[in-house]
């Protein structure tokens, strides 16, 4: 029996079709563009932003593996852009400063090229600075960080803080964690190292297993509504509107706070609040309920337990292609995500963590694995859909083009649960636990492998 409001096969790909893919490609560009010409940067300052980009992603592993190479070539990218301007002199500078100490920390820091300039050009480095103060601040923090003086825990928190009000990027966050060197902390000894490693291999091993495990089990295998195709272009068109609530509604919301961690919390949650009743109205003589599309608690204990599977088998797929992309994928423009910037400002770490952890993964899963993975997979079947939403989920992100396949996977991963499980819970589950590791690694693993 065809649920109510449908009456036929729509033969044809119904036009709700094109426009998802219409507006998806015209989101993609979007990011992209703002990570090649970011808004309020134009002349060198625009050239000094690539040419940071660039090298930030020859940079990406030299902390992790200690080969300081990528930084002179770093400093060697940079000092070769031709600039006439003394502020975009002073911007490079700054830069500079922190590149030839992460190649060479034996030599002395000189500070005599900084300027306190801002033209009407804006900064590469802090996107945020709006007058000469500003930028006497970054350089003020720049002289603390490396004049050799001891430093306290809570004169590096002022300095992160006003670095990121300031929305500074790299490499003035590599600044402030080398500002961290300068407080005693105990090293990691080599029983920790040896145990660090025990875990990695443990969980490349547990990933390859839970991975087969997906494959092979027995169990029945379906998105959670059941429907026709044209139930799934009704999942289309709400899936439309998602797009056109989180691309309008999330920046006039999050406007209204002057906080930025709290203005990304309540826009987030707005969001999560009209995707439900975008979820229940009715649309085309028919509705939905969240139940309907997968929030399901029937089975709790073990949807929690195959979304944390699903995270944990994350870990080798997503190193490897983290790998990928960064030599790969590096003619797509790439970028950091707009978060990065409060995590550098430090204090409003638990509300990052809510906001990017459980209420992200709500929101995500309930548009890309509720609405579009399985509006698609009704449309053209699961296999399909898998692939379709899941680059779709990785294009609208700001980062870029080299964590596309990373993205991908982890959407992927989220919409074959859903399909495995019939549930939107471990999708969700998997999903959160991932954006809350992200930060805290980010957050603290600078900390424990000096």
């Amino acid at each position: 029996m065809m649920p109510p409001g449908e009456t036929q096969f729509p033969r044809p790909m119904p036009a709700v079709w094109i426009a998802v893919a219409a507006v998806i490609s015209l989101l993609t560009f979007a990011a992209l563009s703002m990570i090649i010409s970011p808004p309020g940067l134009k002349g060198e300052q625009l050239a000094l932003h690539r040419a940071l980009g660039d090298a930030e992603g020859d940079s990406l592993f030299s902390k992790a593996s200690q080969d300081r190479g990528a930084y002179s070539e770093a400093v060697r990218k940079l000092e070769s852009v031709t600039l006439r301007d003394p502020a975009a002199i002073g911007t490079r500078e700054r830069a500079l400063i922190v590149l030839r100490h992460l190649a060479d920390p034996q030599n002395p820091v000189d500070f005599s090229a900084l300027t306190n300039r801002l033209d009407d050009h804006g900064d590469a480095l802090t996107p945020g600075a709006t007058n000469n103060d500003d930028i006497a601040k970054v350089n003020a923090a720049l002289r603390t960080i490396y004049s050799g003086n001891d430093l306290s825990e809570q004169k590096i928190a002022e300095i992160a803080k006003t670095l990121g009000e300031l929305e500074a990027r790299w490499p003035l966050d590599v600044a402030i964690e080398q500002a961290g060197d300068h407080v005693d902390a105990p090293k990691i000894s080599t029983d920790t190292t040896l145990l660090v490693g025990t875990v990695m291999l443990g969980l490349a091993a547990f990933s390859i297993t839970f991975l087969i495990f997906l494959a092979v089990s027995a169990g029945e295998r379906r998105v959670p509504l059941i429907g026709t195709p044209a139930t799934g272009d009704n999942l289309g068109i709400r899936f439309l509107w998602f797009l056109i609530v989180f691309s309008i509604g999330g920046a006039a919301v999050s406007r209204v706070f002057p906080n930025p961690a709290v203005g990304s919390a309540a826009a987030i949650a707005v969001i999560i609040v009209i995707t439900m009743l975008i979820v229940s109205a009715p649309i085309k003589g028919a509705s939905f309920t969240i139940k309907d599309i997968g929030i399901r608690f029937d089975r709790i204990g073990g949807d929690i337990l195959y979304g944390l599977g699903g995270f944990l088998a994350n870990f080798l797929p997503m190193l490897i292609l983290i790998i990928f992309g960064q030599h790969f994928l590096r003619w797509i423009p790439s970028g950091g995500h707009p978060i990065q910037t409060e995590i550098l400002a430090g204090p409003n770490l638990p509300l990052m963590i809510l906001t990017a952890g459980p209420l992200t993964a709500i929101m995500e899963e309930f548009a890309f694995r509720g609405l579009l993975f399985q509006g698609l997979a009704l449309r053209f079947r699961p296999w399909p859909a898998i692939i379709l939403s899941s680059l779709a989920f990785a294009m609208i992100h700001p980062q870029g083009g080299a964590l596309w396949p990373v993205l991908a996977w982890i959407g992927g991963m989220g919409a074959y649960l859903t399909y495995r499980r019939q549930s939107l819970i471990p999708a969700i589950v998997m999903h959160a636990c991932h954006n809350t590791a992200i930060i805290l690694v980010v957050v603290y693993l600078p900390k424990i492998i000096e």
